[in-house]
């Protein structure tokens, strides 16, 4: 937890990250001090706040930068100053791997894409991959093998150009798609694969 007080007794307790992000709940603990929860007032200068229980608040950040959480006790204020970030991108991985060179037999039993949120401190925060376009070209593909915007995030549509690789060939996955907290979609860095 990151707690930070006054001389007063009132703080403000972020209670999953150190900083607020853009798009999730972000839970604060806050406490007036030696005043009464029915005697405090909380408000936020950057997003809406909402409160979910007595001295439990939801704070949801619009903009980066700064927000300040201000907590009237009784009449009397402080202010609390937060960092404001976006949920950074997710790195798109087919089983352990995020590209490079792979074997041939380990890249054909995987099932699809996936997108990982590495070393995100907050927790519960996922990404879903909702398409891409999959190219094959080297040893199997005379002519590539292209099949743009498909949806979701098996290899069921592309089995058919899967099951031709082998050692030499090269696919690449391209217009990755994934949508996170919000709602809001990402297009996730292309990925290579050198089968052998």
């Amino acid at each position: 937890n990151y707690t930070v007080g006054t001389a007063t007794g009132a703080f403000v307790s972020a209670e999953k990250v150190k900083v607020m992000y853009i798009g999730l709940d972000n839970e604060l603990a806050v406490s007036g001090g030696s005043v009464g929860d029915e005697k405090v007032k909380v408000s936020l200068n950057n997003g809406s706040l909402s409160k979910i229980g007595p001295g439990r608040y939801v704070a949801k950040p619009t903009t980066p930068g700064t927000a300040i959480v201000t907590v009237n006790a009784d009449g009397k204020p402080s202010s609390f100053e937060f960092r404001v970030k976006t949920v950074p991108d997710p790195t798109p991985m087919v089983g352990a791997s995020k590209g490079g060179r792979i074997p041939a037999n380990v890249f054909k039993a995987q099932r699809g894409i996936r997108a990982e949120l590495e070393n995100f401190v907050f927790e519960g925060v996922t990404f879903t991959v909702t398409g891409y376009t999959f190219y094959a070209t080297g040893k199997g593909f005379p002519d590539a093998g292209v099949r743009p915007g498909i949806r979701g995030n098996t290899f069921d549509a592309v089995q058919d150009l899967i099951n031709r690789c082998g050692p030499g060939t090269t696919v690449v996955l391209d217009e990755i798609k994934a949508v996170g907290p919000g709602g809001n979609t990402r297009t996730l860095p292309t990925m290579a694969f050198n089968l052998y």
